[in-house]
């Protein structure tokens, strides 16, 4: 079957990749709505208490159970853990359901550590929880941005389109941002609703050179906000992206290796049915 897509991929490559390509007309014409709309900034380091939220979830397949591990954690610059979280279970849980767990424990996590800090950075998108298929997923985090306004929500990747959608984009925006600039900056703030829910949406990058991140905020919010965010974020971040996300990954990951040690915990290791572990 791979030798018939490789020969597809060969004989269609120039009109496969028309989609993203500078040449196309309609690329051309959303390249330089970007270029209107992202500002050359270079943020000045300011010093706050910043702490970062992440999950990890991990399992193993046996037949007709599974052995799951879901954990949270909100994190500071110097590795103090503010608020944590986990679920441990022998059960049935599929991946789905695994993700949907992870999102409302970190929705837990921020609302427990608010009040001591400045900022709080949640890994991953706000608007993909809103698009939840799980009602809990959306009650958290609605329950959390009602009642506070300091968080942001930070993604290293996206394929979101809500500014340029209207423009018959066929890829993220953060593809466009990505070839118009490669300074320190943000995009104009671009505001969407949700469960009439106001959210900003801007894309930037730390330093010169660093990757695109995308920001959320719970709120609608001014560029001379964005810039002192911006500021903050620059003040503790490594390679362009905070350092207590990092901190907060690596607090949090569930590895194989530890699904592992946990199968022969409890005795699992030759039990009928054994797969590989499904790793976030």
């Amino acid at each position: 079957m791979l030798p018939d897509v490789y020969l597809y991929a060969i004989r269609n490559k120039d009109k496969e990749f028309s989609s993203i390509s500078e040449n196309n007309s309609k690329n051309r014409n959303i390249l330089l709505t970007a270029k209107g709309i992202w500002i050359d900034y270079q943020p000045v380091s300011k010093s706050c208490v910043i702490a970062g939220v992440d999950s990890s979830y991990n399992m193993q397949h046996f037949q007709g159970f599974h052995l799951y591990v879901i954990d949270a954690a909100c994190v500071t610059k110097e590795g103090n853990i503010l608020a944590k979280e986990f679920i441990h279970k022998i059960g049935v849980l599929d991946r789905n359901q695994l993700e949907a767990k992870s999102l409302e424990i970190e929705t837990n996590i921020a609302y427990k550590a608010n009040n001591n800090v400045n900022l709080i950075l949640v890994d991953g998108s706000l608007i993909s929880r809103f698009v939840s298929v799980y009602p809990s997923v959306v009650k958290s985090v609605m329950d959390l941005i009602k009642e506070y306004r300091n968080i942001v929500f930070i993604s290293k990747t996206s394929d979101s389109r809500e500014i340029f959608k209207h423009m018959n984009s066929k890829v993220g925006d953060i593809y466009f941002f990505n070839h118009i600039s490669s300074k320190a900056g943000y995009s104009k703030p671009h505001i969407i609703t949700r469960y009439k829910e106001s959210i900003t949406v801007v894309y930037a990058r730390l330093s010169d050179f660093s990757p695109l991140i995308k920001l959320e905020f719970p709120r609608e919010i001014t560029q001379q906000k964005v810039k002192g965010i911006l500021d903050q974020l620059a003040h503790d971040s490594v390679s362009g992206y905070p350092y207590v996300l990092k901190l907060a990954h690596n607090t949090v990951v569930v590895s194989d290796n530890d699904i592992e040690r946990l199968a022969g915990i409890y005795g699992l290791k030759n039990e009928v049915g054994a797969r590989e572990v499904l790793r976030k």
